[in-house]
């Protein structure tokens, strides 16, 4: 009897924290990180091959995904609010396991782009200016669609466009978010080592929307689904994409496809959309009660000049 008092103590015990923790989780929800919000739980995920929900996804972990921790089930995701969307489908907020996550579901068209972003994050390595994806699923269904999803780490001051026009930024601040976003693209265009190769990766879509900003006010850079990884052991491309980014942030010889296809000419397109996005932190830079806003007509003069000899 002595021996029982203490096991069913402990389990009992363990009973008592699992439900404490059930009840805080749904009081967070309904009453204080998610006012107003519409909870959405999506229905069991099943594979092409008509398996049920597993823990570990075999398509993910096939060779191309495998470096991918799957061992996640699909239905542990929880969507909460769509706080995006793009050519590739929408992003949502959404828990996972109780921490905030982003989850990007791609459309069944999208399946190529989707394969793309999934294949160079395995190759960027870790960076703390590159947004951290966590997992991806091949067959993520949800409103009786099959969606291709990918699970990346949750930042509350959201993307450097949302964040700039909620306010505006010190000199300090102007300095951290820019150094930190410029060493992120740094990292990208330098050598990342593989295990027996060297990559170097051209992002092809850098804009303000791409990039999110941290707690402690540094950039990260997500959004690789248009990105082109070169082996710098081969020299050669391995990953294009026909697609090309934003027309805002391209360049001028992107715009009026003169440019040559090379992955020297991707990078250098990457350092004028780059220098795009320094124009919009530095516009909304204040200084002593002034604004850098002449910033902004210089670079309007120059956008218009680009667009009539495109056309």
């Amino acid at each position: 009897m002595s021996i029982f008092a203490p096991v069913a103590a402990l389990i009992v015990g363990i009973m008592v924290v699992c439900l404490v923790y059930q009840l805080l989780q749904k009081r967070q929800l309904k009453n204080g990180r998610y006012p107003n919000l519409r909870y959405v739980r999506h229905a069991t995920t099943v594979h092409e091959n008509g398996c049920g929900t597993v823990t570990e996804c075999g398509k993910c972990s096939s060779s191309k995904f495998s470096k991918f921790a799957q061992r996640t089930a699909a239905q542990d995701l929880d969507l909460i609010q769509v706080i995006g969307e793009g050519r590739y489908g929408k992003v949502w907020r959404a828990l996972w396991h109780g921490d905030d996550v982003v989850a990007k579901l791609y459309i069944p068209s999208e399946e190529k782009f989707f394969k793309n972003e999934v294949d160079v994050n395995n190759k960027v390595g870790n960076h703390e200016n590159i947004l951290r994806v966590q997992h991806c699923h091949t067959a993520f269904l949800w409103n009786k669609v099959t969606y291709r999803c990918i699970v990346m780490e949750f930042h509350e001051n959201g993307s450097l466009y949302d964040f700039l026009n909620h306010r505006p930024v010190s000199i300090e601040e102007m300095c951290s978010l820019a150094l930190s976003a410029a060493r992120g693209l740094n990292h990208l265009h330098g050598e990342i080592y593989g295990r027996k190769e060297k990559y170097s990766i051209a992002h092809r879509d850098i804009k303000s929307k791409n990039i999110m900003v941290k707690s402690n006010l540094t950039c990260a850079i997500g959004s690789l689904g248009l990105a082109v990884v070169h082996d710098r052991s081969q020299d050669k491309i391995i990953t294009e994409d026909k697609r090309r980014g934003t027309a805002r942030y391209m360049a001028p010889e992107v715009l009026d496809g003169s440019v040559v296809k090379s992955f020297e000419s991707y990078k250098r397109a990457d350092v004028y959309s780059f220098g795009l996005v320094l124009w919009e932190i530095t516009r909304r830079t204040f200084t002593e009660g002034t604004s850098y806003e002449v910033v902004h007509f210089c670079v309007s003069l120059s956008r218009s000049c680009c667009c009539k000899r495109r056309h």
